[in-house]
């Protein structure tokens, strides 16, 4: 699972992540200016330690104290992933969800943090100026888009090992090629209907076009030979 964000098929994620912690960092940078303040650079004269927390949350929750958008915005993110989660039951699926959803916005709180401070104390450079600007996407879309699909893994990692939740979106995620199974079925002339588990341990994953394949034969042959599948368990039987 902590392969996630480095997966291919996983990057359209993480990148939409990268984008929303982008935009909010937008929004809340350009809320804290028509306010006639500057969040970036209050928050980058900070210390980065936790006696800087403090300060960091406070800044923030004066800006989003007057702005309707950005308080929009949280609770979308928030609320949203607490429809997410897959809990059936409200008190494990809403605080389940809600935490996800904390554990993103502080993320995103945190690298705002880190790069105002990197940007505007170590490097110089002033908040709404152009470079500045341009080096802070390219910092948040790269940082960002990796840890916040390292946070969505470890929701997803936890949820299911403690509280047997998302079995879908953790195999998806990990796009396990192998260990499929599916199912057969006869129906004989008796109507007796007897049905067989099918596994398969290793899938075939090179194929090589039967241009010759007649008489219903199949036009794709397997490289390195056929797949070799296996009863699960024992044949069902069902009398109809």
């Amino acid at each position: 699972m902590l392969r996630f964000p480095f997966m291919r098929m996983n990057w359209g994620f993480t990148g939409l992540v990268g984008l929303l912690y982008l935009l909010y960092a937008w929004i809340v940078q350009s809320a804290s200016r028509k306010l006639g303040g500057n969040f970036m650079e209050a928050i980058s004269e900070l210390p980065l330690s936790p006696s800087g927390i403090p300060g960091v949350l406070a800044a923030w929750i004066s800006v989003i104290a007057h702005s309707p958008m950005s308080v929009v915005f949280l609770l979308a993110v928030v609320l949203g992933l607490g429809v997410f989660c897959d809990g059936r039951e409200p008190l494990v699926r809403w605080p389940t969800g809600i935490l996800d959803g904390t554990a993103h916005v502080a993320l995103n709180l945190a690298l705002i943090w880190g790069i105002a401070h990197m940007n505007l104390r170590l490097l110089g450079l002033q908040a709404d100026t152009a470079p500045q600007v341009l080096l802070f996407i390219v910092e948040v879309l790269a940082l960002g888009a990796p840890m916040g699909g390292l946070v969505m893994a470890l929701y997803l990692a936890l949820t299911n090992r403690f509280l047997h939740l998302h079995q879908n979106e953790v195999f998806v995620t990990q796009a396990i090629a192998d260990y499929k199974n599916f199912v057969r079925m006869h129906l004989d002339k008796r109507g007796h209907l007897t049905i067989y588990p099918v596994g398969v341990r290793t899938v075939t994953k090179m194929w090589r076009f039967n241009d010759r394949a007649q008489n219903g034969q199949p036009w794709f042959d397997p490289v390195g030979g056929h797949v070799e599948a296996h009863l699960i368990e024992d044949p069902i039987e069902i009398g109809v």
